[in-house]
């Protein structure tokens, strides 16, 4: 055997420890660990169940299940709340909750409702197996690691939340794909999907991209007395939705982030067509 052979032999060596104590003291810490690692698993994948039904502590009238329930939900609601701030209501219209955590990606804010409560769900009751199992065993160091990686992964999924919302908001704002319209009037509203009406042809999107499609304008030109709102809305199965402003008489758009937009003279038409009464 060579000098290098020998010394790669003595790093990959492992070390040899007498244990002292008694054969049924270790097996029994090896069932406990065994037992209580099963534990945790469990208690962490009915919690991730139950954080993702937690809405339902909503209707839920029995105590200890509305409790066990509004846990997941309510630590979710905290985290967002405390990064989104105040919301209030966004839009009027059909397809948005008055507190949506992301009202211009429903997608996202669908996830960020079920998906996060679902991840708190998983961290407490995974927590609770924890610290109710062998403390010889499951030690606070431990639970630290635990803690720490739970932290880790709902970090991430808020963070992935939030840039799938950023890079809906500008693609919203830069009015792409465009598949609806909800035109409010002064006493009703008209909507005007693009899924629902051209079965056999592309209206609105031709409408709206007709040309060179919609020109961007400085914003000086705005004149916010003669503007009303209107709502577009994003891609199939309404992955974007976002509060705008037109100004009918002079056919321009303004999004939620102030850009503004010349609309297409077919577009325009479509609309006043619903402003009419075409649209459901």
């Amino acid at each position: 055997m060579t000098e290098k052979e020998r010394k790669k032999e003595e790093r990959i060596q492992i070390p040899r420890v007498t244990y002292e104590g008694k054969d049924e003291v270790l097996k029994e810490q090896v069932v406990h660990y065994e037992k209580g690692t099963r534990r945790i698993v469990l208690f962490t994948v009915v919690g991730l169940l139950l954080g993702w039904f937690s809405y339902c502590y909503y209707g839920e009238e029995f105590l200890p299940l509305k409790i066990i329930l509004a846990i997941p939900y309510k630590c979710s609601e905290l985290l967002h709340q405390s990064l989104h701030g105040d919301h209030g209501l966004y839009l009027r219209s059909w397809i948005f909750a008055g507190d949506a955590f992301f009202p211009q990606a429903p997608n996202v804010s669908y996830l960020a409702e079920y998906g996060t409560s679902a991840l708190f769900g998983g961290a407490v009751y995974g927590s609770l197996a924890y610290f109710t199992g062998d403390k010889r065993i499951f030690t606070l160091t431990g639970y630290l690691r635990f803690g720490f990686v739970w932290a880790a992964v709902i970090g991430v999924w808020t963070g992935a939340l939030f840039g799938a919302n950023a890079w809906q908001v500008s693609r919203n704002n830069q009015l792409k794909e465009v598949s609806g319209m909800f035109v409010n009037g002064e006493e009703m509203g008209r909507g005007y999907y693009a899924d629902y009406w051209e079965k056999n042809g592309d209206g609105l999107r031709q409408a709206f991209y007709e040309g060179d499609g919609p020109r961007l304008l400085k914003e000086e030109i705005r004149e916010p007395e003669g503007e009303v709102e209107l709502d577009l809305y994003f891609g199939a199965g309404g992955k974007g939705a976002m509060y705008g402003r037109i100004h009918p008489k002079k056919g321009y758009l303004v999004t939620d982030q102030g850009l503004v937009y010349q609309m297409t003279d077919a577009f325009m038409e479509l609309y006043r067509a619903c402003e009419g009464g075409y649209g459901i």
